[in-house]
Parts: C-alpha cells; structure tokens; sequence
C-alpha cells in the first residue's frame, strides 16, 4: 500500500551563489518508452510491481489519491503497489538513469516532486553516484511519515548532489 510518484529533473547552478542557474539536464517523462532509465524487479519471480510510465495522476489502489505534480497529466513515473493488488508481497524495484555527466559543473542539484504514501516500513530512496559503482543516499520520501501518512502533494524536493 504504498505510492511513489516521482518526476525528475537535474539543475545545475553556475556557482550556487549567482542568482541565474543553468539547467544541463531535465527529464519531465513524457515519452512513454523512459529512453536513457533502466527498471529492475529487484525481487524478479517474487513480485510484480516496478515503476511505470503513466499519465492518469489519479491512483486506483487501497491509497487512491490524485498526484498534483504539475505535469503529471504529461507523464510521470510511479510505483503503486495497492494498484497492483500485492498486499502482503515483498517489493523492491528501481529506475536508474544513464549515466548523466556533470564534468564541469561548479554545483549540481537534484530537483523533482514526488508524492509518497507509507505504508508500515516502506521506504523510498533516491541515491546518486560518481562511478556507478558506489551510490550515495541523498533524499529518503518516507523521512518523517508515520504508517498510513503521505508527504505533501506535490512534494518540492531540491537535493546538493
């Protein structure tokens, strides 16, 4: 019973402290086929729920709610396990996108809203990496939510990567 709505975007400040920024990278997921991001079924024979493209905000699980990104009607990503109808079944799944160089850039944030539903210890973690190698957790959706609690909707979130 949990929801995970993301939608991603990289922006990059040229140096953090002038007031213009440069955006290098953004993916606001409107192309149904997510060119440049793998997904895993971390869990593959086990479960069935991985992240998926859609452009109905609305969710039609246990935990129905209406994402309020402001694209969302565009194409977003999410994960919807009550959707899926998988109570009770361990999930774990992830999107990983190519490898996005940053090589001189003086500062990089990570920007995207989202909108997460918690259900018991569901967690959902954004991590980056330098080597695709070692990753590095920069943002936790669950932080601070309690069983059966959702983050705003839409959650801002902007990450110093």
């Amino acid at each position: 019973m949990k929801k995970v709505l993301l939608a991603f975007a990289v922006l990059c400040l040229l140096p953090f402290d002038k007031v213009s920024a440069q955006t290098f990278f953004i993916d606001s997921f409107t192309n149904q086929s997510l060119p440049g991001w793998t997904i895993v079924n971390d869990l593959a024979g086990t479960s069935v729920v991985v992240w998926e493209w859609s452009t109905d905000p609305n969710s039609a699980g246990g935990a129905a709610g209406t994402f309020n990104g402001s694209g969302a009607a565009n194409g977003h990503i999410r994960v919807d396990s009550d959707n899926a109808g998988v109570d009770g079944t361990p999930e774990s799944t992830t999107i990983t996108s190519s490898r996005i160089s940053c090589l001189g850039q003086p500062g990089v944030l990570l920007n995207f809203t989202e909108y997460y539903a918690k259900y018991l210890a569901d967690e959902g973690k954004v991590f980056v990496s330098n080597d695709s190698v070692n990753w590095t957790l920069v943002h936790t959706s669950s932080d601070g939510l309690a069983t059966n609690q959702a983050s705003a909707n839409p959650n801002f979130v902007t990450e110093n990567i």
